[in-house]
């Protein structure tokens, strides 16, 4: 069974030194054992890649 929830986190792409970096930054206290979860916002592909997470606002792909 899929647990539905909403992301509770982000990713922001940030440049260290001139070389550009994913960060994952938290939007809420994240407790032990819980799960990390972010919205993935992958630029346009051609092929939409299914999201399978179960959340109820989910656009139902990572692109």
């Amino acid at each position: 069974m899929v647990q539905e929830q909403m992301p509770n986190c982000y990713a922001k792409v940030i440049t260290i030194e001139s070389e550009k970096k994913i960060v994952i930054y938290s939007k809420q206290p994240i407790g032990v054992n819980e799960e990390i979860t972010y919205d993935y916002k992958f630029p346009l592909e051609d092929e939409k890649i299914p999201c399978l997470c179960g959340a109820q606002g989910c656009r139902g792909t990572l692109n």
